[in-house]
Protein backbone atom coordinates (compact mmCIF):
# COMPACT_ATOMS: atom_id res chain seq x y z
CA UNK A 1 0.00 0.00 0.00
CA UNK A 2 2.71 2.24 0.83
CA UNK A 3 3.90 1.76 -2.83
CA UNK A 4 1.18 2.17 -4.28
CA UNK A 5 0.49 5.68 -2.13
CA UNK A 6 4.53 6.81 -3.04
CA UNK A 7 3.32 6.55 -6.83
CA UNK A 8 0.20 8.31 -6.41
CA UNK A 9 2.46 11.31 -4.41
CA UNK A 10 4.96 11.36 -7.65
CA UNK A 11 2.03 11.34 -9.94
CA UNK A 12 0.34 14.35 -7.90
CA UNK A 13 3.92 15.88 -8.09
CA UNK A 14 3.87 15.64 -11.99
CA UNK A 15 0.15 17.23 -12.37
CA UNK A 16 1.45 19.81 -9.99
CA UNK A 17 4.11 21.22 -11.87
CA UNK A 18 1.95 21.11 -15.03
CA UNK A 19 -0.90 23.36 -13.34
CA UNK A 20 1.41 25.69 -11.57
CA UNK A 21 1.55 29.13 -12.70
CA UNK A 22 5.26 30.09 -12.85
CA UNK A 23 5.81 33.93 -12.32
CA UNK A 24 8.37 36.84 -11.93
CA UNK A 25 8.21 40.11 -10.26
CA UNK A 26 8.43 43.08 -12.37
CA UNK A 27 11.50 45.22 -11.45
CA UNK A 28 11.20 48.59 -8.99
CA UNK A 29 12.45 50.51 -11.90
CA UNK A 30 12.00 50.43 -15.31
CA UNK A 31 12.07 53.89 -16.54
CA UNK A 32 13.96 54.57 -19.50
CA UNK A 33 13.93 51.10 -20.92
CA UNK A 34 12.34 50.88 -24.79
CA UNK A 35 9.15 49.38 -25.64
CA UNK A 36 10.52 47.77 -28.99
CA UNK A 37 12.99 45.92 -27.06
CA UNK A 38 10.22 44.63 -24.45
CA UNK A 39 8.18 43.26 -27.41
CA UNK A 40 10.90 41.44 -29.20
CA UNK A 41 12.08 39.61 -26.16
CA UNK A 42 8.22 38.85 -25.54
CA UNK A 43 7.47 37.50 -28.86
CA UNK A 44 10.92 35.16 -28.52
CA UNK A 45 9.61 33.80 -24.81
CA UNK A 46 6.48 32.21 -27.03
CA UNK A 47 8.67 29.76 -27.48
CA UNK A 48 8.39 28.66 -23.98
CA UNK A 49 10.86 27.21 -21.79
CA UNK A 50 14.09 26.67 -24.31
CA UNK A 51 14.14 30.68 -24.86
CA UNK A 52 13.89 31.17 -21.10
CA UNK A 53 17.04 28.65 -20.68
CA UNK A 54 18.51 30.26 -23.92
CA UNK A 55 18.37 33.86 -22.77
CA UNK A 56 19.88 33.18 -19.07
CA UNK A 57 22.30 31.42 -20.44
CA UNK A 58 23.43 33.95 -22.89
CA UNK A 59 22.96 36.77 -20.23
CA UNK A 60 25.50 35.01 -17.31
CA UNK A 61 27.82 34.46 -20.17
CA UNK A 62 28.79 37.79 -21.41
CA UNK A 63 28.05 39.17 -17.67
CA UNK A 64 30.87 37.12 -16.55
CA UNK A 65 32.98 38.24 -19.55
CA UNK A 66 31.83 41.98 -18.70
CA UNK A 67 32.83 42.14 -15.21
CA UNK A 68 36.14 40.89 -16.49
CA UNK A 69 36.49 43.85 -18.72
CA UNK A 70 35.09 46.40 -16.58
CA UNK A 71 36.07 45.13 -12.58
CA UNK A 72 36.01 48.60 -11.14
CA UNK A 73 31.99 49.36 -12.47
CA UNK A 74 29.20 48.92 -10.18
CA UNK A 75 25.73 46.69 -11.32
CA UNK A 76 23.69 46.72 -8.80
CA UNK A 77 20.52 46.63 -10.34
CA UNK A 78 21.88 44.08 -13.37
CA UNK A 79 22.94 42.05 -10.38
CA UNK A 80 19.73 41.71 -8.92
CA UNK A 81 18.06 41.04 -12.53
CA UNK A 82 20.66 38.60 -13.53
CA UNK A 83 19.45 36.60 -9.80
CA UNK A 84 15.88 36.95 -10.09
CA UNK A 85 16.31 35.61 -13.93
CA UNK A 86 18.71 32.71 -12.76
CA UNK A 87 16.18 32.02 -10.21
CA UNK A 88 13.56 31.61 -12.48
CA UNK A 89 15.52 29.27 -14.78
CA UNK A 90 16.01 26.50 -12.12
CA UNK A 91 12.37 26.84 -11.11
CA UNK A 92 11.29 25.93 -14.40
CA UNK A 93 14.19 23.73 -15.78
CA UNK A 94 12.56 20.78 -14.86
CA UNK A 95 8.87 21.79 -16.22
CA UNK A 96 7.94 19.38 -19.21
CA UNK A 97 5.50 22.04 -20.65
CA UNK A 98 6.37 25.25 -19.66
CA UNK A 99 3.48 27.92 -20.52
CA UNK A 100 4.08 31.38 -19.36
CA UNK A 101 1.43 34.43 -18.95
CA UNK A 102 1.82 37.44 -20.86
CA UNK A 103 2.43 39.19 -17.38
CA UNK A 104 5.58 36.89 -16.66
CA UNK A 105 6.69 37.59 -20.04
CA UNK A 106 7.11 41.14 -19.64
CA UNK A 107 8.30 41.19 -16.23
CA UNK A 108 11.16 38.81 -17.99
CA UNK A 109 11.79 40.60 -20.59
CA UNK A 110 12.33 43.85 -18.60
CA UNK A 111 15.25 42.06 -16.24
CA UNK A 112 16.74 41.19 -19.52
CA UNK A 113 16.51 44.56 -20.78
CA UNK A 114 18.11 45.68 -17.35
CA UNK A 115 21.09 43.32 -17.42
CA UNK A 116 21.82 44.72 -20.89
CA UNK A 117 22.08 47.97 -19.56
CA UNK A 118 25.25 46.86 -17.75
CA UNK A 119 26.92 46.07 -21.12
CA UNK A 120 28.00 49.31 -22.38
CA UNK A 121 28.59 50.02 -25.82
CA UNK A 122 27.64 46.05 -26.70
CA UNK A 123 23.79 46.90 -27.89
CA UNK A 124 24.51 50.61 -29.15
CA UNK A 125 23.73 50.47 -32.70
CA UNK A 126 27.30 51.29 -34.50
CA UNK A 127 27.53 54.97 -35.48
CA UNK A 128 27.49 54.99 -39.55
CA UNK A 129 30.69 55.39 -41.36
CA UNK A 130 31.05 58.90 -42.86
CA UNK A 131 31.08 58.50 -46.73
CA UNK A 132 34.13 60.24 -48.50
CA UNK A 133 32.98 62.05 -51.16
CA UNK A 134 34.84 60.81 -54.08
CA UNK A 135 36.08 63.21 -56.18
CA UNK A 136 34.88 64.50 -59.43
CA UNK A 137 36.49 62.66 -62.91
CA UNK A 138 38.54 65.47 -64.50
CA UNK A 139 37.90 66.33 -68.52
CA UNK A 140 41.18 64.43 -69.40
CA UNK A 141 40.64 61.55 -66.93
CA UNK A 142 37.14 61.17 -68.65
CA UNK A 143 38.54 61.05 -71.88
CA UNK A 144 41.28 58.61 -71.49
CA UNK A 145 39.35 56.32 -70.00
CA UNK A 146 38.58 55.75 -73.90
CA UNK A 147 41.95 55.51 -74.72
CA UNK A 148 43.45 52.13 -75.60
CA UNK A 149 45.29 49.90 -72.76
CA UNK A 150 49.17 49.94 -72.79
CA UNK A 151 51.04 47.14 -73.10
CA UNK A 152 53.78 46.32 -71.30
CA UNK A 153 55.99 47.69 -74.29
CA UNK A 154 54.19 50.81 -73.82
CA UNK A 155 54.40 51.17 -70.08
CA UNK A 156 58.56 50.60 -70.32
CA UNK A 157 58.31 53.15 -72.87
CA UNK A 158 56.93 55.32 -70.33
CA UNK A 159 59.82 54.85 -68.04
CA UNK A 160 62.43 55.67 -71.09
CA UNK A 161 60.86 58.02 -73.13
CA UNK A 162 58.66 59.78 -70.69
CA UNK A 163 61.02 62.75 -69.69
CA UNK A 164 62.23 63.25 -73.01
CA UNK A 165 58.24 63.32 -74.71
CA UNK A 166 57.65 65.71 -72.10
CA UNK A 167 60.49 67.98 -73.10
CA UNK A 168 59.15 67.55 -76.93
CA UNK A 169 55.98 68.75 -75.96
CA UNK A 170 55.71 71.00 -78.85
CA UNK A 171 56.86 68.88 -81.28
CA UNK A 172 54.42 66.36 -79.94
CA UNK A 173 51.74 68.74 -80.53
CA UNK A 174 52.85 69.79 -84.28
CA UNK A 175 52.72 66.18 -85.23
CA UNK A 176 49.18 65.32 -83.50
CA UNK A 177 47.48 68.77 -85.43
CA UNK A 178 49.01 67.38 -88.83
CA UNK A 179 47.78 64.04 -88.32
CA UNK A 180 44.52 65.42 -87.50
CA UNK A 181 44.30 67.44 -90.45
CA UNK A 182 45.47 64.38 -93.03
CA UNK A 183 43.01 62.24 -91.38
CA UNK A 184 40.34 64.10 -92.59
CA UNK A 185 40.58 63.65 -95.89
CA UNK A 186 41.64 60.12 -96.08
CA UNK A 187 39.37 56.76 -96.95
CA UNK A 188 38.05 56.46 -93.63
CA UNK A 189 37.01 52.86 -94.95
CA UNK A 190 40.26 51.59 -96.13
CA UNK A 191 41.58 52.51 -92.62
CA UNK A 192 39.54 50.68 -91.06
CA UNK A 193 40.29 47.51 -93.02
CA UNK A 194 44.00 48.60 -92.47
CA UNK A 195 43.65 48.09 -88.53
CA UNK A 196 40.99 45.54 -88.48
CA UNK A 197 43.59 42.55 -88.03
CA UNK A 198 44.92 44.23 -85.02
CA UNK A 199 42.65 44.99 -82.18
CA UNK A 200 44.69 47.24 -80.53
CA UNK A 201 45.44 49.65 -83.31
CA UNK A 202 42.00 49.32 -84.27
CA UNK A 203 41.02 51.23 -80.75
CA UNK A 204 43.94 53.42 -81.11
CA UNK A 205 43.31 54.93 -84.29
CA UNK A 206 39.06 55.10 -82.72
CA UNK A 207 40.53 57.04 -80.21
CA UNK A 208 42.47 59.40 -81.47
CA UNK A 209 40.09 60.15 -84.96
CA UNK A 210 36.81 60.30 -82.56
CA UNK A 211 38.57 62.57 -80.11
CA UNK A 212 40.79 64.60 -81.82
CA UNK A 213 39.48 67.85 -81.48
CA UNK A 214 39.31 67.59 -77.39
CA UNK A 215 42.88 65.83 -77.11
CA UNK A 216 44.49 68.70 -78.51
CA UNK A 217 42.24 71.42 -76.58
CA UNK A 218 43.66 69.62 -73.24
CA UNK A 219 46.96 68.94 -74.46
CA UNK A 220 48.43 71.63 -72.00
CA UNK A 221 47.33 70.09 -69.06
CA UNK A 222 48.21 66.40 -69.75
CA UNK A 223 50.79 64.33 -67.67
CA UNK A 224 53.93 61.77 -69.06
CA UNK A 225 51.24 58.90 -69.17
CA UNK A 226 48.70 60.47 -71.53
CA UNK A 227 51.63 61.98 -73.55
CA UNK A 228 53.18 58.81 -73.89
CA UNK A 229 49.36 57.55 -75.08
CA UNK A 230 49.19 60.32 -77.65
CA UNK A 231 52.67 59.43 -79.26
CA UNK A 232 51.45 55.94 -79.59
CA UNK A 233 48.44 57.09 -81.60
CA UNK A 234 50.80 59.37 -83.49
CA UNK A 235 53.01 56.87 -84.46
CA UNK A 236 50.48 54.36 -85.37
CA UNK A 237 48.53 56.71 -87.58
CA UNK A 238 51.71 57.75 -89.45
CA UNK A 239 51.84 53.78 -90.27
CA UNK A 240 48.47 53.94 -91.14
CA UNK A 241 48.64 56.91 -93.64
CA UNK A 242 51.73 55.08 -94.64
CA UNK A 243 50.19 51.48 -95.75
CA UNK A 244 47.23 53.97 -97.68
CA UNK A 245 49.94 55.25 -99.90
CA UNK A 246 51.36 51.66 -100.77
CA UNK A 247 47.50 50.44 -101.17
CA UNK A 248 46.70 53.48 -103.65
CA UNK A 249 50.13 53.17 -105.57
CA UNK A 250 49.48 49.56 -105.88
CA UNK A 251 45.22 49.90 -107.06
CA UNK A 252 46.77 52.13 -109.71
CA UNK A 253 49.52 50.05 -110.81
CA UNK A 254 46.82 47.11 -111.03
CA UNK A 255 44.36 49.21 -112.83
CA UNK A 256 46.42 49.73 -115.77
CA UNK A 257 46.33 46.30 -116.96
CA UNK A 258 42.98 46.00 -116.74
CA UNK A 259 40.18 47.16 -118.88
CA UNK A 260 38.02 48.35 -116.13
CA UNK A 261 38.74 49.80 -112.62
CA UNK A 262 36.93 48.98 -109.70
CA UNK A 263 36.10 52.41 -107.71
CA UNK A 264 37.23 51.66 -104.53
CA UNK A 265 40.84 50.78 -102.97
CA UNK A 266 40.83 47.25 -101.01
CA UNK A 267 43.30 46.47 -98.41
CA UNK A 268 44.58 43.26 -99.80
CA UNK A 269 46.86 45.33 -101.91
CA UNK A 270 48.99 45.93 -99.11
CA UNK A 271 51.96 44.58 -99.72
CA UNK A 272 55.31 44.53 -101.76
CA UNK A 273 55.03 47.02 -104.57
CA UNK A 274 54.43 46.19 -108.04
CA UNK A 275 54.66 47.69 -110.96
CA UNK A 276 53.28 47.37 -114.39
CA UNK A 277 56.02 45.19 -116.21
CA UNK A 278 55.76 42.93 -113.50
CA UNK A 279 52.15 42.30 -113.94
CA UNK A 280 50.45 40.05 -116.88
CA UNK A 281 46.81 38.72 -117.68
CA UNK A 282 47.75 35.01 -117.35
CA UNK A 283 48.73 35.26 -113.50
CA UNK A 284 45.17 36.66 -112.34
CA UNK A 285 43.86 34.09 -109.50
CA UNK A 286 41.47 31.75 -109.93
CA UNK A 287 39.85 31.94 -106.87
CA UNK A 288 36.56 33.95 -107.13
CA UNK A 289 35.75 34.78 -103.03
CA UNK A 290 38.01 35.50 -100.14
CA UNK A 291 36.89 32.19 -98.80
CA UNK A 292 37.91 29.92 -101.39
CA UNK A 293 41.28 32.16 -101.20
CA UNK A 294 41.68 31.11 -97.76
CA UNK A 295 41.45 27.80 -98.88
CA UNK A 296 44.56 28.17 -101.42
CA UNK A 297 46.57 29.76 -98.53
CA UNK A 298 45.41 26.70 -95.94
CA UNK A 299 47.02 24.08 -98.51
CA UNK A 300 50.37 25.95 -99.15
CA UNK A 301 50.63 26.55 -95.44
CA UNK A 302 50.14 22.23 -95.08
CA UNK A 303 52.49 21.92 -97.79
CA UNK A 304 55.47 23.78 -96.03
CA UNK A 305 54.62 23.28 -92.47
CA UNK A 306 58.08 21.20 -91.79
CA UNK A 307 61.75 22.05 -91.53
CA UNK A 308 62.78 22.23 -95.07
CA UNK A 309 60.61 25.85 -95.33
CA UNK A 310 63.46 27.74 -93.75
CA UNK A 311 66.32 26.12 -95.58
CA UNK A 312 64.53 27.10 -98.73
CA UNK A 313 63.48 30.74 -97.73
CA UNK A 314 67.39 31.28 -97.43
CA UNK A 315 67.77 31.07 -100.64
CA UNK A 316 65.05 33.01 -101.95
CA UNK A 317 65.66 36.44 -103.59
CA UNK A 318 64.31 39.85 -101.62
CA UNK A 319 61.82 40.49 -103.78
CA UNK A 320 60.63 36.10 -103.60
CA UNK A 321 60.99 36.20 -99.64
CA UNK A 322 58.32 39.28 -99.63
CA UNK A 323 55.83 37.72 -101.75
CA UNK A 324 56.54 34.38 -99.96
CA UNK A 325 55.77 37.02 -96.21
CA UNK A 326 53.00 38.37 -98.31
CA UNK A 327 51.01 34.74 -99.30
CA UNK A 328 51.56 32.87 -96.25
CA UNK A 329 52.12 35.26 -93.01
CA UNK A 330 50.18 38.91 -94.06
CA UNK A 331 47.07 37.47 -96.25
CA UNK A 332 45.42 35.76 -93.80
CA UNK A 333 45.02 38.47 -91.48
CA UNK A 334 43.92 41.22 -93.61
CA UNK A 335 40.95 39.07 -95.42
CA UNK A 336 38.99 39.56 -92.22
CA UNK A 337 35.35 38.66 -91.84
CA UNK A 338 33.78 38.87 -95.38
CA UNK A 339 35.02 36.01 -96.43
CA UNK A 340 31.99 35.61 -98.46
CA UNK A 341 32.91 38.82 -100.41
CA UNK A 342 34.02 38.13 -103.77
CA UNK A 343 37.44 39.13 -105.13
CA UNK A 344 37.64 42.26 -107.11
CA UNK A 345 39.85 42.16 -110.84
CA UNK A 346 42.82 44.17 -108.72
CA UNK A 347 42.72 42.08 -105.88
CA UNK A 348 43.26 38.65 -108.12
CA UNK A 349 46.05 40.11 -110.53
CA UNK A 350 47.66 41.37 -107.35
CA UNK A 351 47.69 38.10 -105.43
CA UNK A 352 48.05 36.17 -108.77
CA UNK A 353 51.25 37.61 -109.42
CA UNK A 354 52.71 37.15 -105.92
CA UNK A 355 50.99 33.36 -106.17
CA UNK A 356 53.18 32.86 -109.10
CA UNK A 357 56.49 33.66 -107.34
CA UNK A 358 55.55 31.45 -104.32
CA UNK A 359 54.38 28.31 -105.94
CA UNK A 360 57.78 26.85 -107.36
CA UNK A 361 59.29 27.59 -104.12
CA UNK A 362 56.41 25.45 -102.21
CA UNK A 363 56.61 23.20 -104.77
CA UNK A 364 60.67 22.91 -104.12
CA UNK A 365 59.94 22.64 -100.14
CA UNK A 366 57.14 20.05 -100.81
CA UNK A 367 59.63 17.59 -103.13
CA UNK A 368 63.14 18.45 -100.57
CA UNK A 369 60.70 17.53 -98.06
CA UNK A 370 59.02 14.01 -98.88
CA UNK A 371 62.99 13.16 -100.79
CA UNK A 372 63.98 13.62 -96.58
CA UNK A 373 60.89 12.02 -95.45
CA UNK A 374 62.52 8.54 -97.17
CA UNK A 375 66.10 9.40 -97.38
CA UNK A 376 66.14 9.42 -93.60
CA UNK A 377 64.53 6.31 -92.74
CA UNK A 378 61.34 7.86 -91.71
CA UNK A 379 58.69 7.06 -95.07
CA UNK A 380 56.16 4.42 -94.09
CA UNK A 381 56.15 2.04 -97.05
CA UNK A 382 52.76 0.54 -97.92
CA UNK A 383 52.67 -2.78 -99.76
CA UNK A 384 50.62 -2.78 -102.86
CA UNK A 385 47.79 -5.47 -103.61
CA UNK A 386 48.32 -8.07 -105.72
CA UNK A 387 45.95 -7.58 -108.80
CA UNK A 388 42.91 -10.49 -109.08
CA UNK A 389 40.45 -11.11 -111.68
CA UNK A 390 37.19 -9.72 -111.39
CA UNK A 391 34.38 -11.87 -109.64
CA UNK A 392 31.95 -12.54 -112.00
CA UNK A 393 27.97 -11.85 -110.28
CA UNK A 394 25.06 -14.06 -110.91
CA UNK A 395 22.45 -13.60 -113.54
CA UNK A 396 19.22 -12.56 -112.20
CA UNK A 397 17.78 -15.17 -114.64
CA UNK A 398 20.20 -17.81 -113.36
CA UNK A 399 22.96 -16.53 -115.18
CA UNK A 400 26.46 -16.59 -113.41
CA UNK A 401 27.81 -13.73 -114.95
CA UNK A 402 28.83 -11.34 -118.19
CA UNK A 403 30.43 -13.80 -120.66
CA UNK A 404 29.87 -16.61 -118.50
CA UNK A 405 27.77 -19.47 -118.49
CA UNK A 406 24.13 -19.45 -117.26
CA UNK A 407 21.62 -22.24 -116.50
CA UNK A 408 17.72 -21.80 -117.48
CA UNK A 409 15.25 -24.45 -116.60
CA UNK A 410 17.99 -26.96 -115.67
CA UNK A 411 19.73 -26.58 -118.76
CA UNK A 412 23.17 -24.95 -119.49
CA UNK A 413 24.50 -22.70 -121.98
CA UNK A 414 27.96 -22.08 -123.01
CA UNK A 415 29.23 -18.69 -124.20
CA UNK A 416 30.76 -19.81 -127.59
CA UNK A 417 32.42 -17.69 -130.36
CA UNK A 418 31.61 -15.20 -129.30
CA UNK A 419 28.19 -14.99 -129.49
CA UNK A 420 26.42 -14.69 -126.21
CA UNK A 421 23.81 -17.57 -126.54
CA UNK A 422 20.79 -15.65 -124.59
CA UNK A 423 18.56 -15.05 -127.16
CA UNK A 424 19.95 -17.05 -130.21
CA UNK A 425 23.44 -17.20 -131.91
CA UNK A 426 25.31 -14.05 -131.91
CA UNK A 427 22.37 -11.41 -131.10
CA UNK A 428 24.42 -9.83 -128.47
CA UNK A 429 22.87 -8.87 -125.38
CA UNK A 430 18.86 -8.50 -127.16
CA UNK A 431 18.60 -8.33 -130.42
CA UNK A 432 20.15 -10.07 -133.21
CA UNK A 433 23.51 -8.52 -134.24
CA UNK A 434 23.39 -5.66 -131.78
CA UNK A 435 26.88 -6.11 -129.94
CA UNK A 436 26.52 -4.51 -126.94
CA UNK A 437 28.53 -6.62 -124.79
CA UNK A 438 29.31 -9.28 -127.34
CA UNK A 439 32.45 -10.11 -128.85
CA UNK A 440 31.08 -11.82 -132.43
CA UNK A 441 33.03 -9.86 -134.68
CA UNK A 442 30.02 -8.97 -137.13
CA UNK A 443 28.21 -7.13 -133.71
CA UNK A 444 28.41 -3.12 -134.32
CA UNK A 445 28.06 -1.23 -131.34
CA UNK A 446 30.39 0.67 -128.76
CA UNK A 447 34.59 -0.70 -129.36
CA UNK A 448 34.76 -0.60 -125.50
CA UNK A 449 32.53 -1.76 -122.68
CA UNK A 450 31.65 0.87 -119.71
CA UNK A 451 29.46 0.56 -116.70
CA UNK A 452 26.08 1.85 -115.31
CA UNK A 453 27.19 4.95 -114.67
CA UNK A 454 28.07 5.66 -118.00
CA UNK A 455 32.02 6.01 -117.26
CA UNK A 456 34.45 3.95 -119.32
Amino acid sequence: MEVIDEAKGDDATEEDKKEKEYTVDMPDNIDGIPDEAVEKTQKALERGKIAVLKYVEAIDRACEVIKAMFPDVTRDAQEASLTVLKEFKEEVKTVPKLKLSDETKKAFAYHVEICKTGMPNLFEEPAEAETKEEPQETDVQKLFKKAPKLSVGAINDVINRGSKIVKEKKTLLNDLNDLNTKMQIVDNLLCLQLVEPNPDEKKAWQFFQENADQLLEVFPSLGATELVILDFCKTLGNKILEKMSICRKNWTTLGTQLPSKSPSVSSLVYGPVVTADMLSADKIVTAETRATLLNVVAGIKKKINNNVTDYVKNLMSKEDAESFQYIVNDLEGMIGKQQNKPLVPEEKLYIGYHLSKVRPHVSRIAELNASKTVLEGNYVFHDRPEFTERKSFGSPRGGSGRGGSFSKRGVDFKKSGGASGYRGNKSGFRGRGSGFRGNSPASSGYPKSFNHHGAY
